[in-house]
């Protein structure tokens, strides 16, 4: 049964405003989310795909069919005629759908009812299609899905998502199917399953492509994937190395502090001076900050993600000398400027970032240089923090270990205060942690943000248990 929840004030109501094409393109690039759109008509897998990748990605999923089953199924709940179209779309600006994703689940709420799972009932899909079949209706129900992935990195599901919704998204994604293996797969896939049921599936499924024909073709720059004969996780496979392509080919065009992405993400002509800096500086850090560190032999040979607590300009290097390896990480878009520290930062791969922007060009480096097999180090609470203590971290490092597969090391680093350390800096290598195989939703990513920065907490307040300043 549907859950209801707490009323919604009439203050608090999300009133969907209208978004216009010519909005969804507005501010420079990177300040702007992605987007991927899934279209494809019922049963060819879209939505399982959509989901699916968009899990794979860390993005959040929009799955725009909701908000018309949502909608439809309100619908039938209060006796509203669904071939009135004026009743319909006041009920739809009164009642907003709202996505999102509680308790491991991805969930669909309407006048505060949790309806997820009720509206999966085979009648609510005949009513969706009724509902989407009002132009005045479909207008105020866009605006919606629109609203919904403008601020956030997106996957879209749905028939009209490349064509209408976001006529802009980065990539465009067209799933198909025969109409006999759609039928098999939306009466269960069970093999026992009879030919008349198959078939008076089938018959109904083409009754619903006939009355969706407008809002269902695919946008003329999709990419066409026919899943007849290919399993869910192939089509996944497919779909998230076509977007990866799509992306490096963003990348490739986009300039960032005088050099292109590709250029930052590559910077061989910098990390080749790698050696030779670190020979250079070494006695800085080990004799004038009495560097020491522990833990050393807790890190893993392969690319890694370094998350660490940060207090001072200098951190990157005390992670960096006493595993002397390259570690990449992304700094303040000053630093490729400031001619004192532009070459050293360059030798560790450094790549900036635009405080304060919204810069997503910096966040997508960051994860094209573990997918190319580097080490990356991130100091997650955003900013140095000065007041002896940690800050709140934020949860992008997490999901790039999550989306790329590579381990965790907490990293406490600790005298890392001037006024504190009498020069004398300690760096404690906390277990490696691992998060392989699991999907980067967002309750799988606020957990793996807690687990680790519980572990440089840990280490962290042994650090200052050992220090008498």
């Amino acid at each position: 049964m549907p859950t209801p929840t707490a009323p919604v004030k009439p203050e608090a109501m999300d009133l969907s405003r209208p978004v216009k094409r010519d909005e969804l393109s507005q501010g420079e690039r990177w300040t702007r989310a992605l987007t991927i759109t899934v279209d494809g008509p019922a049963g060819s897998g879209k939505s399982t795909i959509a989901r699916l990748l968009a899990e794979s990605l860390g993005f959040n999923y929009v799955e725009t069919g909701a908000t018309y089953r949502a909608l439809g199924w309100l619908a039938l709940e209060r006796g509203i005629p669904l071939d009135d179209g004026a009743r319909l779309r006041g009920l739809a600006i009164a009642q907003p759908t709202v996505l999102g994703y509680e308790a491991d689940r991805w969930v669909v709420r309407i006048a505060g009812v949790d309806v997820t799972d009720a509206i999966r009932e085979p009648r609510i899909d005949d009513a969706a299609s009724k509902v989407a079949s009002h132009d005045g209706v479909r207008d105020v129900l866009v605006a919606r899905q629109r609203q919904l992935s403008l601020d956030r990195d997106s996957v879209l599901d749905g028939r009209d998502c490349g064509t209408v919704v976001r006529p802009d998204a980065d990539l465009k994604v067209f799933i198909t199917a025969d109409l006999e293996e759609r039928a098999r797969r939306r009466a269960g896939q069970q093999d026992e399953l009879g030919t008349e049921q198959t078939t008076n599936v089938a018959a109904a499924l083409a009754e619903r492509d006939a009355r969706d024909a407008k809002q269902s073709g695919a946008a003329n720059d999709a990419v066409i994937v026919d899943t007849t004969n290919m399993g869910i996780d192939e089509g996944v496979q497919l779909a998230l190395r076509t977007w990866l392509e799509r992306r490096r080919e963003l990348l490739d065009g986009e300039r960032t502090q005088g050099r292109t992405a590709r250029e930052w993400i590559d910077n061989e002509a910098g990390l080749a001076n790698f050696d030779k800096t670190l020979k250079r500086t070494r006695p800085i850090w080990e004799k004038g900050f009495r560097l020491k560190a522990v833990g050393t032999e807790r890190v893993p040979d392969g690319p890694c993600l370094f998350i660490a607590n940060h207090a001072s300009m200098w951190d990157p290097a005390f992670l960096i000398t006493p595993l002397n390896r390259v570690i990449r990480y992304m700094g303040k878009a000053e630093l490729a400027e400031n001619r004192y520290v532009k070459n050293m930062a360059d030798a560790i791969g450094f790549f900036p970032v635009r405080r304060g922007a919204g810069d997503r060009v910096a966040l997508h480096i960051g994860e094209e240089v573990l997918r190319r097999g580097d080490s990356l180090g991130v100091f997650p609470e955003g900013t140095r923090v000065y007041e002896g203590r940690l800050a709140r971290p934020r949860q992008g490092a997490a999901r790039l270990a999550l989306v790329t597969g590579v381990p965790i090391v907490p990293v406490a680093i600790y005298g890392n205060r001037w006024s504190e350390s009498l020069f004398r800096v300690t760096v404690a290598f906390g277990r490696p942690h691992s998060f392989e195989g699991q999907r980067a939703t967002p309750d799988n990513i606020r957990r793996a943000t807690t687990e680790v920065w519980a572990d440089v907490q840990e280490l962290w307040d042994a650090l200052r248990a050992d220090r008498a300043f």
